[in-house]
């Protein structure tokens, strides 16, 4: 599975786990019977455009009006045997539903600043492994079932890279053309 930037910026404020917490902010995550941070923070303002930055196809399968966590957005997707579950919150606008099918680079939220654990406009991405269909995740392991979604990630925004795929394919659809039209001068020449 290959994860990209959701958001156009780079701006990562905060990191997953221990090591990436601010320790001022540990009694907080403490209070919340976690280790650490369980996902990525992205600074942004209000009303940033927010993608499915994944390279599979995802299904939207809950939205959160949570008053803790703000709006947010759950996304499952599949790799081999394995599923994981994507999670956004903090948006300031939901812009799927559930049951939607999202494709790499499809709009899916605006981003925010809800909830009551917001510390100010940004995207809390987060990213659960599951075993099965039934999402059934690794409560005890700190972070609420959250794993690292370090060796997943490729760090290019997700529109720049389906821009790239579809520059690939039609230098590829150019360059079949090419090869027919020899092909044709070729045996017209027999």
């Amino acid at each position: 599975m290959k994860l990209f930037r959701p958001l156009k910026r780079n701006l990562l404020t905060q990191g997953f786990g221990k090591k990436n917490t601010l320790p001022s902010t540990m009694p907080f995550y403490k209070e919340l019977k976690m280790d650490g941070h369980n996902g990525w923070d992205w600074g942004a303002t209000i009303g940033e455009k927010l993608y499915w930055n994944c390279g599979s196809l995802g299904t939207v399968i809950e939205l959160s009006l949570d008053e803790r966590v703000g709006l947010g957005i759950v996304i499952v997707s599949q790799d081999g045997n394995t599923y994981f579950k994507h999670i956004f919150w903090h948006l300031s606008k939901i812009l799927c539903k559930v049951g939607d099918i999202v494709g790499s680079g499809d709009l899916i939220g605006l981003t925010g600043n809800t909830g009551q654990y917001s510390t100010g406009p940004h995207l809390h991405w987060g990213l659960k492994k599951c075993n099965n269909m039934n999402w059934t995740l690794d409560y005890q392991n700190g972070y609420k079932g959250a794993i690292d979604p370090t060796p997943y990630f490729q760090n290019i925004f997700i529109g720049d890279y389906m821009a790239s795929l579809q520059t690939q394919l039609r230098l590829l659809k150019q360059l079949i053309k090419l090869w027919k039209d020899f092909i044709k001068l070729k045996v017209g020449r027999l």
